[in-house]
């Protein structure tokens, strides 16, 4: 059983033969989508965004290559590294842009605080320098009495006589006329020095 092929069943069988496939750029085209979502996830936020710069970036080189690889094969299959370039293009401009939102209200908020600081420092200079004035004012128009302090006393303290025994004292009474035992009334004579 042989079966005759018609021109027409060429023609059609010829015509559904996909097209080559520009697989290159697809593959950078997918590498650079793979880095740059997570990139974008990350970007929003102010001064963090920045840990995903190097994702990006990388992303974005891929993304170029492939574009270059696709336009160098008669742009087939440039969708791919088109969308990882505008995925990581859009990320760096939102990392960039929202890092300078941030700084800019970091800014405006250290210029506020500080201005604050700055009024508060005048005021407090300023309350300081009235209470130093009140007080100048009140010694003048109302001096205050200097107190009168007395003299030190110093006070005398008996010494007490060295405590002599009771029986080695003597007993006599210069008023009685009788002399204890062993007293006369005459006055010692001076010694004299042996050298005259």
């Amino acid at each position: 059983m042989h079966r005759f092929v018609t021109q027409a069943q060429i023609y059609a069988t010829q015509s559904e033969v996909p097209p080559v496939r520009n697989v290159p750029s697809l593959v950078f085209g997918i590498i650079s989508v793979v880095f740059a979502v997570p990139g974008l996830l990350v970007c929003w936020i102010p001064f963090l965004g920045f840990v995903g710069v190097g994702a990006v970036a990388f992303a974005l080189v891929f993304a170029v290559i492939g574009i270059v690889i696709a336009l160098c094969n008669e742009r087939r299959d440039i969708g791919m590294p088109l969308v990882g370039a505008a995925i990581s293009g859009g990320a760096l401009i939102v990392m960039f842009l929202s890092t300078c939102v941030g700084l800019s209200l970091v800014s405006s908020g250290a210029r506020q605080s500080s201005e604050r600081v700055m009024h508060e420092q005048e005021r407090l200079k300023g309350a300081a320098e009235i209470a130093r004035l009140d007080r100048l004012t009140a010694r003048v128009l109302h001096p205050q009495p200097v107190p009168v302090v007395p003299p030190p006393t110093i006070e005398r303290v008996p010494v007490p006589s060295p405590a002599v025994p009771p029986r080695s004292r003597p007993s006599w009474d210069p008023r009685s006329q009788v002399l204890p035992p062993g007293m006369s009334k005459e006055p010692v004579p001076a010694k004299r020095p042996p050298n005259e």
